[in-house]
């Protein structure tokens, strides 16, 4: 049996090897960050060749990362990375660009996350300074990962029931979905 997580590990370490170079600039607050561009066609590959398939969705107010392995027959067979969304507010956009940024700003960071692939904290860079940003966006990746969801009918489950389901049913069930796969 294929380890997914073992192929993730895989990714990210070939992923650090490539050098990559960000190209997103923040010019207010002076900072340099990675946009999707910069490294998914990359990661692309390399998950091709390690055998793993990316899915990002979103439903209700979470974003889902779900990688897969692709020599698994499995579905279950997977890792799940989740993160809140928020509403982008965007001067002169359109309700579909605003959607449109939401979109790329949470499989950006949950890219980030799944990945390891590490950005500078500009709330540490700017400890103590008067120019400190706050916005829902910093708010946003703070909360990664802390939700929990049954992979049979989407409700929130505790980490503990998360826990428990994948040792004993190879998914993240509620109890009552557990109660079902016994």
């Amino acid at each position: 049996m294929s380890n997914v997580f073992k192929k993730l590990q895989q990714a990210r370490v070939i992923l650090q090897e490539k050098n990559l170079k960000k190209s997103g600039s923040n010019k207010f607050a002076g900072f340099n960050y990675f946009e999707l561009a910069d490294f998914l066609p990359t990661l692309n590959l390399i998950m091709d060749e390690i055998g793993l398939t990316p899915v990002f969705y979103i439903v209700d107010s979470m974003a889902f990362l779900d990688i897969y392995d692709n020599d698994s027959d499995d579905v279950s067979n997977c890792i799940h990375f989740s993160t809140p969304i928020a509403e982008a507010q965007l001067k002169g956009c359109t309700p579909i660009q605003c959607l449109g940024a939401v979109n790329t700003y949470c499989k950006r960071y949950l890219y980030l996350n799944a990945l390891e692939i590490v950005e500078n904290d500009v709330l540490d860079s700017q400890a103590g300074s008067e120019n400190i940003i706050s916005t829902k966006e910093e708010k946003t990746e703070k909360k990664e990962v802390k939700a929990y969801i049954c992979s049979n009918c989407g409700k929130e489950i505790t980490q503990a029931e998360y826990g428990y389901s994948q040792n004993k049913f190879k998914k993240p069930l509620c109890r009552e979905c557990q109660k079902l796969e016994k």
